[in-house]
């Protein structure tokens, strides 16, 4: 995946769930792969509000 830049919650939400897609992963496998229950990946692909910790986690595994 090209690097992108998110300016917004959102937009950040969107690369996610982009990044998930193709890999072929579901909300909940991908909790499982970086600690995180399915609801906080499905806030985060959303452009909830998070802590920053979690945010660094889910890109660095991405």
């Amino acid at each position: 995946m090209a690097d992108q830049i998110a300016r917004s919650e959102k937009q950040l939400g969107a690369i996610l769930r982009r990044a998930r897609k193709q890999a072929g992963l579901t909300q909940g496998t991908n909790g499982d792969h970086i600690h995180l229950r399915q609801g906080t990946v499905s806030r985060l692909e959303a452009g909830g509000k998070l802590p920053v910790s979690i945010c660094r986690i889910s890109i660095t595994v991405i």
